[in-house]
């Protein structure tokens, strides 16, 4: 159908949302016209206000071959019956026979209708196989392909990958369906390049290249992640504790994890000191950029002497913000076997204890990504110890996820990341992640008087709490 053909006289100038599925043409004035030749019923492409496509079947009399067919929207309409949803829509359809005027089927328009059981079943089986997401991060972080990548230097081909992986040839099919999932959920990105060793004329090949997703697995960084994947043991039971949901929630087992494991994620990891050291070496890995970031935030450490970093590990933390205020005496508070061998060094020192019986003495208390890992009770009683800790000057310092209500949501792509973590808190241990409700009504029972928000880590952020 021409482009430039004229829209008949009284069709509505608004914008497209009906379109054939057989090669649509919008022009400027917002009607969908089509070269579709209608007969008995017409497939139409719909686009919702929600985002949602479906395909309706749109009934006429005309006949086939009858000449070009504009389609009109009139109107539309919801109707909610039995459990699911139909769009009703009203469209004029238009049409001329040769190149007569422009006929008009009906006045009173025809009116359409689906349901939404397609786009449904397809959101099912998005939330079905999720779970593959995760296993395919830990595919491409277990074989160290944003390095390989890296140390290429530049965007590696399909053979060069593949040289470098040195798999059993009977897998080699399967690399480029993985680097193409992965791409498509943007940890790399597919390119065309030229091959430098290949002296002929052929056309560009394609390449995998890094993303700033991927750049945060390269190894040997100050902001690689890949320590961030559980190995061994651990992982095993973290990953199948999440099928025991339903169990769980009609048992009286605090958390997922412990419905399924038997013992909770504390009392496991604290009798097994290699599971232990996978988790010190994830949350180190976890603490990296966040780090970087909290050592450039100078006025959280303004008029600052001495500052407790509850729950620290190994130090990471402590070490990168040491080195950036030097006059800062530094305490990491752990339990004794974490920080048993560790030593004090300059102005950085370990100390055995137990954040639910007291928290040493300081100007300030940093509690970063502890609170998300307890109740409120328990949040409630490390609170109240860290007012105790400081003067009426002091302030505790807390990084961790702030869920926001549902205008913010809207606006905020970090959303779906807090909401997963969310989840995940509530499976492994039986707590949960916080919107500013919940934290101002935690902060208020543990007797603090005000508190300061800044989202400046990303789904994180950090809170400052005043006595």
């Amino acid at each position: 159908m021409d482009q430039d053909l004229p829209l008949p006289q009284g069709a509505a100038r608004r914008s497209p949302l009906i379109r054939s599925s057989s090669r649509p043409v919008s022009n400027s004035s917002g009607c969908c016209r089509s070269s579709t030749h209608l007969s008995s019923a017409v497939p139409v492409v719909v686009r919702t206000r929600s985002a949602q496509i479906c395909t309706v079947v749109i009934s006429t009399s005309i006949a086939a071959g009858s000449g070009p067919v504009v389609m009109d929207l009139v109107g539309f309409t919801t109707i909610e019956e039995h459990h699911y949803s139909q769009l009703q829509i009203i469209i004029r359809v238009y049409y001329r026979k040769g190149g007569g005027d422009w006929l008009q089927e009906s006045n009173e328009g025809i009116v359409c209708g689906f349901s939404f059981f397609v786009a449904g079943q397809a959101l099912v089986y998005k939330l079905l196989f999720s779970f593959l997401n995760s296993m395919c991060l830990k595919w491409a972080i277990e074989l160290r392909i944003a390095t390989i990548i890296h140390n290429h230097g530049k965007p590696i081909t399909l053979p060069h990958l593949l040289s470098a992986l040195n798999l059993p040839p009977s897998k080699t099919w399967v690399v480029p369906r993985f680097m193409r999932f992965l791409a498509h959920n943007g940890l790399f990105a597919i390119v065309r390049v030229h091959d430098d060793n290949d002296d002929t004329e052929e056309e560009e090949k394609e390449a995998y290249a890094l993303t700033p997703a991927s750049e945060l697995l390269v190894e040997g960084t100050n902001h690689c992640l890949s320590s961030i994947l559980f190995d061994g043991a651990l992982a095993e039971k973290m990953m199948g504790a999440t099928l025991r949901m339903e169990e769980w929630i009609r048992g009286e087992e605090s958390s997922v994890f412990e419905t399924a494991v038997g013992v909770s994620f504390w009392d496991l990891i604290h009798k097994d000191p290699e599971m232990m050291r996978s988790f010190n070496e994830s949350m180190a890995g976890d603490s990296q950029m966040v780090n970087v970031a909290l050592r450039d935030c100078g006025f959280v450490f303004e008029g600052i002497e001495s500052v407790v970093d509850v729950g620290g590990g190994n130090g990471t933390t402590a070490k990168i913000i040491c080195e950036a205020f030097p006059d800062l005496q530094f305490t990491v508070l752990d339990l004794p076997p974490v920080v048993a061998n560790f030593t004090t060094s300059g102005n950085l020192r370990y100390v055995g204890g137990d954040m639910f019986e007291s928290i040493p003495q300081a100007h300030a208390v940093l509690l970063k990504w502890v609170l998300h890992d307890w109740n409120d009770e328990d949040c409630i009683k490390i609170l109240k110890n860290c007012k105790r800790s400081i003067s009426e000057k002091g302030k505790v310092i807390i990084i961790d996820v702030v869920i926001n209500n549902e205008e913010q949501d809207e606006e905020d792509t970090m959303t779906p990341i807090k909401l997963l973590s969310d989840i995940n808190m509530v499976a492994m241990f039986g707590a949960k992640e916080r919107s500013e409700k919940e934290w101002k009504q935690l902060f208020i029972e543990a007797g603090f008087n005000n508190y300061k928000i800044f989202p400046i880590f990303g789904f994180r952020s950090l809170i400052e709490v005043y006595p």
